[in-house]
């Protein structure tokens, strides 16, 4: 489901478990448990493909990969 906040993603991004959510783009925070899949610079969740920043690649990659 697609959310539209009043607030800043950054503000938003502080609001959220740190341990289940995690910012992957300028635009758009997902929930770690919902990742079906990663290919390339692009998250799969569903039917849903959402691009993974350049400077947000590293930390993501760290976190899926639990290191």
């Amino acid at each position: 489901k697609q959310l539209v906040p009043k607030e800043t993603l950054n503000k938003l991004e502080k609001l959220l478990p740190e341990d289940q959510f995690i910012r992957i783009h300028r635009s758009y925070i997902i929930a770690l448990s919902k990742v079906e899949y990663v290919e390339g610079n692009m998250v799969h969740i569903g039917d849903k493909n959402i691009p993974v920043g350049k400077s947000f690649r590293e930390e993501f990659l760290k976190r899926i990969q639990g290191t």
